[in-house]
C-alpha cells in the first residue's frame, strides 16, 4: 500500500507547488457542476411541457371506436401533439450534445489539469499540443467503450420489450446494463488517469495494465476515492434536508467540490506510481 501513502503525498505537494493552478482547477469544477445543474434543470423543464402537450390532447382525445368509424376525429389537437412530439426530440437532442459537451471540454480540462498539477515543472510552451493529444486520447476511449456497448444495449433492451411480458426481465435487462455500464465508467476513468502519456500504444498498454492486471492496486485507490465522495454526498445531503444555515450549505457544497478535486488528484498521483512500479520491474 506504499503507493497509495506516495500518491497522497504527491497529491498534497502538488497543491503546495502549484497553487494558482489548484484554484483554476476547484473553479472549473464549480463551473461544470453548476452548468450541469442549469442545464439538466432548464431541459428538464422544457421536455415536461413538451410531455403535457403530447398527454393532455389524449387524455381528452375520442376512443370511442363506434364514433371514429362514424367520422368523429381521434382529437381535434392534432397539431398539438405533432408540434409537442418535434419539440421533444428537438429538445432532447440538444440535452445530450450539452452535456456531452459539457463532459468533453470542461470536465476533460479538469482531469488534463489535474495531471498538469502533479509535474514537477510545468512547461507550459508544450502544453498546447499535450492538450490536444489529452482530449483526443479522452474521445478515442470514450467511443472505443461507447461504440460496442450502446449496439448490444438497444438490441437487448428491444428485445426483451419486444417479447417479454414480463416486467420483472425488463428490470433485469435494465441491471445488467447498469452493472456493465458501472464496469465501463471504471475503464474510463482509468484511461483519463493514463491519458497524459504521449505515446498512443504507452497509452493503450498501461490503460489495459491498470484495468486489468493490476486491478488489485487500481481498485483500493479507486474505493477510497468513492468513500470519500460518498462522505462528503452525505453531509451535503444532511445540509440540505436538515440544515437551516445558508452558510452550512455552502461549506457541505464547497466540501464536496474539494473532494472532488482532490480524489481525482490522488487518483491519478496513485495509478502513476503504479505505473511507476510497473516501469521499473
Amino acid at each position: 500500500m506504499d503507493y497509495l501513502k506516495r500518491g497522497l503525498r504527491r497529491t498534497f505537494a502538488s497543491i503546495k507547488d502549484h497553487k494558482i493552478l489548484f484554484g483554476i482547477v476547484f473553479l472549473l469544477q464549480l463551473l461544470f457542476l453548476v452548468s450541469f445543474l442549469s442545464v439538466a434543470i432548464y431541459y428538464q423543464v422544457k421536455l415536461l411541457e413538451d410531455a403535457s402537450g403530447i398527454i393532455e390532447p389524449l387524455e381528452k382525445a375520442n376512443y370511442n371506436a363506434e364514433m371514429i368509424q362514424e367520422g368523429a376525429p381521434f382529437t381535434e389537437d392534432y397539431l398539438r401533439v405533432f408540434n409537442s412530439y418535434n419539440s421533444m426530440v428537438q429538445n432532447l437532442k440538444e440535452f445530450v450534445i450539452a452535456l456531452l459537451l459539457l463532459f468533453f471540454f470542461v470536465n476533460g480540462a479538469i482531469w488534463m489539469l489535474s495531471h498538469w498539477l502533479l509535474e514537477e515543472k510545468i512547461h507550459w510552451k508544450q502544453k498546447p499540443k499535450k492538450a490536444f493529444q489529452f482530449l483526443l486520447k479522452m474521445a478515442a476511449s470514450a467511443a472505443a467503450l461507447l461504440v460496442p456497448f450502446l449496439i448490444p444495449s438497444y438490441y437487448l433492451l428491444s428485445r426483451f420489450i419486444r417479447i417479454s411480458g414480463s416486467f420483472s426481465k425488463v428490470v433485469l435487462a435494465i441491471e445488467i446494463l447498469l452493472g456493465a455500464g458501472a464496469v465501463l465508467y471504471y475503464l474510463f476513468i482509468v484511461s483519463l488517469a493514463a491519458a497524459d502519456i504521449a505515446s498512443w500504444k504507452r497509452f493503450a498498454r498501461r490503460w489495459l495494465d491498470l484495468s486489468f492486471r493490476k486491478i488489485a492496486k487500481t481498485a483500493p485507490a479507486l474505493l477510497l476515492v468513492a468513500l470519500a465522495f460518498f462522505l462528503s454526498s452525505l453531509l451535503l445531503y444532511a445540509a440540505i434536508n436538515y440544515g437551516r444555515s445558508f452558510l452550512l450549505l455552502a461549506a457541505a457544497g464547497i466540501a464536496e467540490i474539494s473532494v472532488l478535486v482532490l480524489t481525482r488528484i490522488f487518483f491519478i498521483a496513485c495509478l502513476q506510481e503504479i505505473g511507476h512500479e510497473t516501469d521499473n520491474h
